[in-house]
């Protein structure tokens, strides 16, 4: 019987096998520069949806609110400010009060929003709503909307809605949304690359 244990072992040189720490290290930052890349474009998108979602719900809000006051035979009113929008409703046209809840309630500007509204020719500047109620409560009188529903009339308007990059970078391809009453009654919403 021969003793193995005192064989002399033969070395074989191995190839190394596997990845080196610094190889990891590289594919792990390249994986992050591109997944930070990848957030970027999502968040850019989301942000676009959110704000054609929020054209196409003023859009149907007015179409509503038209239908509304006409069946009903009353005057509504959309008032807007900085930090969002609200429907109004009057019974004689002179005096409005704000509805609360249901469809109409108090609605709030999703974040990094411009807007721009002209209601016959005229722009509008937005000022922050605790202003609008001030100068009401000086003159002893209730919030007026900028834009009027008097049965099926609407006030001729331009609102732009744009997302804060669109305002200050004028040389980038990012476009708003655009929704304007014509003088023949007709409320369309279309992308558009710059206000009025």
């Amino acid at each position: 019987m021969t003793d193995l244990s005192h064989r002399p072992q033969k070395r074989f040189k191995q190839a190394q096998s596997g990845f080196t720490l610094l190889e990891l290290l590289v594919v792990t930052v390249v994986i992050g520069i591109l997944a930070g890349f990848a957030s970027l474009a999502l968040t850019g998108d989301r942000r676009a949806e959110e704000l054609e979602r929020e054209a196409d719900r003023i859009q149907a809000l007015l179409t509503l609110a038209r239908d509304e006051a006409f069946i009903q035979q009353k005057s509504m009113g959309m008032l807007f400010y900085r930090e969002g929008y609200r429907f109004l409703e009057s019974a004689d046209g002179a005096e409005y009060n704000a509805f609360d809840e249901g469809q109409w309630r108090e609605r709030q500007w999703p974040e990094d929003l411009q807007i721009q509204l002209s209601v016959h020719d005229t722009t509008v500047v937005l000022e922050p709503l605790e202003k609008l109620q001030k100068i009401a409560k000086q003159a002893k009188q209730k919030l007026k909307p900028q834009l009027q529903i008097h049965g099926d009339e609407l006030d001729l308007f331009s609102l732009y809605l744009a997302l804060d990059d669109d305002f200050s970078n004028s040389d980038t391809d990012q476009t708003g949304w655009k929704l304007a009453l014509d003088e023949q009654g007709e409320m369309k919403l279309e992308q558009s690359s710059s206000g009025f």
